[in-house]
Parts: structure tokens; sequence; C-alpha cells
């Protein structure tokens, strides 16, 4: 037995120095000195600043000003460059400040971005051998893309997909060459694939300083197989180790990433990495994507990341980010982003507003010690001719997963890139360098909302806004208080409208603010499952709602949480989330003893396929005992994220206790959300 162990040794040492041999051979490029010189082009572009101003009804594109950031000298500013092979090839041209045709990544690094994200798709080719646009990232393409970004000096992250094309939370298709394999032939896939590439980068001198295991991961990937819906976490972390481990293989100062989407979204970020924890998958850093007009506002980012960062000793990173700067569009985009979301987003659709956004998502990771930086989301993907998000290779391959192909052969992006759309550089890019240096401090308020218009329960108490949305200098939101007339606001004692005036001051001004208030009686308590406050963990318990009554075949299907909250009206925290890992049906309701007359039961939700599996069917319904009154049908939105409206009118002709509230039924994996419920006397 002693000799065996004694053996065992020997072969250890002897492994570990025959790696540290093929460690020291390999010398990273980043410790080399950076030595190029500039390629100047022929070509010019005499597009202007007033010409910049012009094409895209800009006034800020002379004027920027940006507010100063404390960043790290190491603080990350990259931008993914994923499709830029792709838009070279078709005919982009990149052009400096001066108009002179430029090699975009001298551009980009004068401009201070000192790291490129690069994504890999395992084979984004049809069986004729056509890419699927999209930038075709296989292997061969990222190294290309990671040998351009190496040679001005930048650091390069590597962001395995594990599929052949597009993969975020809406969908995760295996690579077609794994279908059909085992979780263990998975297991062996992913680790080898991923080892095989990193080794071809380093052959190529240009292996990668971080490694995503994924991309948008919240809901699995390598599906079916990865399905945390169907498979639950523990697949996805044997999938997920397997692919860290061939990073470490190759090298262990390789930052391995967990990547997720909705960065705002911090229960639902901390149940996911709790769960990565459980399950014993270890990782150097959490990356966020996180676009404002999609996952929540600045405000909630700042809060989640500084959640995220008081329970977990990871580093954290935003993945992916970026923000519209214009509406403007040309025949070869389709452009995803419009200001129609400035709403949401919290900021104008200007240079400005754009420059402010990138400060603000910078200045808000830069402002946790574990926040390490930033990606800012393809940049350079100019709008040309055949550089599209997908092409006509591909739509054999979207249509299998119901994917629209209408806008296929189109940039989706060139309206939130860095460069104009002739591929001149913007005044905003200015932004990654003047965050360390400007000692601007002059922000004023410039425009605000003077008209207001609410709708308040007096049985809650429910007052007017404390606050009025402005759009300040640098084309970003916030809040001003507001003050308002006593007097007027002692007049609303019951049901109706009435109009309130108050007063904001800006500056030196005093301006008048009218509000038109509707109030009304809500006949239910806690509608929008806010009382006790915002909850850290999802209640299954009802004993602890306030007001709710569940019945339900699944235990755990009908819960209250804080993830995914309607805030149009209450700025609330809480909502109800219908979902079970397996079939279910469901009542959530309130006893309520009603006089006679006439009632409409509002509600609010949101829900979409999940994968192939049907919306949960949902009715509002109200009920004396076994006796159903009345029964409707709920009617979603046309995406997951519209939060829509129903109603239900019905009469009572004598003094009831009645039943009041949804109930429904649903297949494995349907989920809905559920918010603000009133029940008003008509």
């Amino acid at each position: 037995m002693k000799k065996r162990i004694l053996l065992l040794t020997v072969v250890a040492l002897s492994i570990s120095v025959l790696w540290g041999c093929q460690s020291k051979a390999y010398v990273d490029y980043i410790d080399q000195p950076v030595t190029y010189t500039p390629t100047i082009g022929s070509k010019r572009n005499t597009e202007s600043i007033a010409d910049l101003k012009f094409i895209y009804n800009d006034e800020t594109a002379d004027q920027i000003q940006v507010l100063p950031v404390d960043l790290d000298d190491d603080f990350i500013i990259g931008v993914d460059m994923s499709s830029i092979m792709d838009v070279l090839n078709k005919g982009g041209v990149f052009y400096n400040a001066n108009g002179e045709e430029q090699d975009v990544f001298e551009i980009l690094k004068d401009y201070g971005v000192n790291y490129v994200r690069i994504r890999l798709w395992h084979n984004p080719k049809n069986d004729n051998g056509l890419g699927f646009g999209g930038g075709n990232n296989d292997t061969l393409t990222g190294i290309e893309i990671a040998k351009k970004a190496a040679r001005v000096g930048m650091r390069i992250a590597l962001d395995f997909h594990y599929s052949d094309f597009w993969a975020d939370p809406s969908k995760q298709s295996i690579p077609r060459a794994w279908e059909g394999f085992t979780d263990e032939q998975v297991v062996d896939a992913i680790y080898e694939y991923t080892k095989e590439t990193l080794k071809a980068f380093e052959k190529a001198g240009v292996r990668p300083h971080m490694v995503q295991i994924g991309n948008e991961i919240n809901n699995g990937m390598v599906y079916p197989n990865g399905n945390i819906a169907t498979r639950g976490y523990r697949r996805l972390a044997m999938f997920l180790n397997a692919g860290i481990q061939a990073v470490k293989e190759i090298s262990p100062t390789i930052k391995t990433v967990i990547h997720l989407a909705e960065g705002a979204s911090e229960q639902r970020l901390i149940y996911f990495f709790d769960k990565m924890l459980e399950n014993n998958v270890e990782f150097d850093i959490i990356g966020l994507s996180y676009y404002s007009f999609w996952h929540g506002t600045l405000t909630q980012f700042e809060q989640t990341l500084k959640a995220l960062e008081s329970r977990y000793t990871q580093q954290i990173a935003v993945m992916e980010y970026s923000y519209g700067y214009t509406d403007y569009s040309n025949e070869f985009s389709a452009n995803i982003y419009s200001s129609e979301m400035e709403s949401e987003g919290g900021y104008k659709t200007s240079m400005q507003g754009q420059a402010s956004y990138i400060r603000d998502v910078n200045a808000a990771i830069a402002s946790i010690e574990s926040g390490i930086g930033s990606f800012y989301w393809e940049p350079a993907w100019l709008a040309v001719s055949g550089a599209g998000w997908a092409s006509s290779g591909a739509i054999e391959y979207l249509t299998a997963q119901g994917d629209d192909t209408s806008s296929i052969g189109k940039a989706s992006w060139a309206n939130q890139a860095l460069f104009s759309f002739s591929g001149k550089v913007l005044p905003s890019i200015n932004v990654f360098n003047w965050m360390k240096s400007s000692t601007f401090d002059d922000e004023r308020i410039e425009t605000l909302e003077t008209n207001l218009s609410v709708v308040i329960n007096i049985r809650s108490n429910e007052t007017l806004p404390t606050h009025t949305v402005a759009f300040t200098s640098l084309d970003r939101r916030t809040l001003v208080p507001i003050s308002w007339n006593a007097s007027e606001l002692s007049q609303i004692q019951g049901a109706g409208m009435y109009t309130v005036t108050g007063t904001v001051v800006n500056g030196n001004q005093s301006l008048v603010v009218t509000c038109v208030v509707e109030a009304y009686e809500n006949y239910l308590i806690n509608g929008s499952f806010e009382e006790g406050g915002k909850v850290t963990a999802d209640v299954k318990d009802f004993s602890l709602v306030t007001g709710w009554s569940v019945n339900q075949t699944v235990n755990g299907s009908v819960k209250i949480e804080s993830k995914n909250p309607r805030t149009a009206d209450n700025n609330g925290h809480n909502n109800l989330n219908i979902w079970a890992s397996a079939a279910y049906e469901f009542s959530v309701y309130q006893t309520v003893t009603l006089e006679p007359g006439t009632y409409t039961l509002v509600v609010y939700g949101r829900s979409a396929m999940n994968g192939e599996v049907n919306r949960p069917t949902v009715n509002l319904y109200v009920s004396q005992g076994l006796n159903t009154l009345k029964e409707q049908a709920f009617i979603y939105g046309v995406s997951w994220s519209d939060w829509q409206k129903n109603e239900m009118t019905f009469t009572i002709t004598e003094t009831l206790t009645v039943n009041i509230g949804l109930r429904g039924f649903g297949a494995a994996t349907a989920w809905a959300h559920f918010d603000d419920f009133a029940l008003k006397s008509n």
C-alpha cells in the first residue's frame, strides 16, 4: 500500500511539473509592451458635428458633459465586438474624430477601452455551410477578433453560448451535434469543447483572461438537458462545473463568469446564485446584463449590486449594457431600441443620454468594492448590407425554434452603437475617458412633468405622489419633490374626481404642478401585496399574507415574490407569481361582504409561453359558496413584459358575502404574474 501511495505521489508531482513547464511556455501578450503603428487608411468621412445634429435630430452632439467617477486603474472599460468581422467583411469602415479611416480597435483604445468580449457559437452554419449571421462567431472568427484586440493591448473575455446560435433567457438550444446526448455525454462535450477551444486560442497567442460559462443562463442552458424548469439546478451545476474545470486546467489565472440577465432583479439573482453555491459551482465573477429599458431603474440596479456584494465573495461585472442615441434607421437596420422606451430606460434618446447612461452604469458598479467593470454591448455594429443579427442561412434553424424571421439580414443595434451610421466615432464615446478626468459638477433640471394624473385608494389611505419626474441637463431622469396645496388636498373625502395643485422649486423658479386625482374605495385589502414591506424570499405560506386565501393542487404554485413587480402606479416591490414544475390548478381570493350595487374587479397580469408550454388559463371570478356569480377569462398582453389591465363588472342585488379573485390552471412550468388588485364600487 505504501508503495502505491508513493507511486501516486510521484505521478502527481510529475504531472504538476509538466503542467508547470507547459504553463511557462505560454507568455501572455498582455505582459508585453504594446507597440503598433496606427493604421490610417485612405478613406475620409466629412460628417461634422453639425451633420450629426441634423441627421440624428440631436442638439447635444457638441455639448456633452460627464460627471466624474472615481475608477481604479484596472477597472474594466470593456466592449463586446462579436459582430466586427462580419461588419468589416461586408464593407463597414470606421473613422476617427478627424474623419480619417482607422482600425476600429485602435480608435476604441484611444478612448480608454481595455477589454474585448467575444461570443462563441459551436457551429453557426447550416447544412449547406452558410453562416447563420450575427457575426458567425465560431472559434476561428473568435481568434481573428482576439488577435485584433491583442494587437492594441486589450484583454480578452470569451462568452461561450454552448449553442449554435443566440442563447438568452428565452432560448438555450443545445448544439445540434449534441442533440440526444445523455447528461453525462453533455458534461463531457462541454468539457472537451471548452478545453479544445481555449487551447486553440492559446496556440494563437491570445489566451483569454476571462471566460463566461454560458450566456444569460437565468433559466438554464443546453436545453433540454440543462433546463432548470424541468431538470433543476443540480444538472445545470454539472454542466457549469464541466466548463469551469476545463478553463482552470488551461490556466488557473483565467477568471470564470456565471452570467445572468435582468441585472436589477435582486431576489431572482440571489435565488439563482444561492442555488449555484448549494450545488458547489465554484466561479470567480458574477456577470450581469443590465439594460435599464428592460431590466429596471438605476436605483433598483444599485440596490441589487449592494445586495449581491453583501451576500457573495465573487467579483461583480456588467457583461452587457447599452443605450440608444437616436431613432434614426436605414435600409439595413431594424432597431430594437426606440425613444418610446425612454420612460422605462430613464434617459433621453440622445448622445448626451447615451453618455450619461454609460457613466451611471459604471459609477454604480464602481461604487461597490467587488465591482470590477463593464462591457458595452456591440458599439461597432454598423448597419451595413448583410451584417444583420441573422442571415438567410439561419431561417430553417430559427423557424424550428419559433423565432420571428421578419428582420433577417438587418442590424438591430446600430442606433445603440458608439459610431454613427456612416462609421464615424460619436462624441458620446468620450465618456470612457471623461469619467476619469471630468471636473464637471453643474447638472441642472431642465424639463419636468407639471400635469399629473393619479388614481388613489382612499380606503388604504393612499396619497398623491411626493415627487414629479424631471429631466436634467445631462438628459437623465430624476425625481423632484412637490409641495401640495393642503386645503385642496383636504377636499378628497370620498370616491370621485379632484384637482389638486402643488409647487415645485426648480433653481430660482417656483413652478405650479396640477394633479387630476381619481379617488376610489378598494374593497380588497393588500391588493398590491405590499403589507409588511418588500419580501426577501418567496412567501408560499398565505397565513402570512394579509387578506388573501389560496387553494392549490401543487404546494407552492402560488406565491408572493419581489422579482418582477408592477411599478407603474404604486412603486411597489411585490407581486403574485403562479408557477409550478408540475401541472397545477389554483384559486387565490379574498372573502368580502358587499352591499347591493355594481362593482368592478381590476387586475393587472402578464405571462408568456415558456418554450412550447402555453400561458396558464386564468379567470377573474366572484362566487357565493359553490355558486359562481360571474367569471371572465383573463386576457394577457402581447409580450412577457406587458402588464395587461383586465376588468370584470358585476352587479349584486342583495347584501352578500362573496369570494373574489383569480382561479385557473397551467401545465408544468406555465407561469404568470399578477398585481394591483382592486374592487371598486361603480
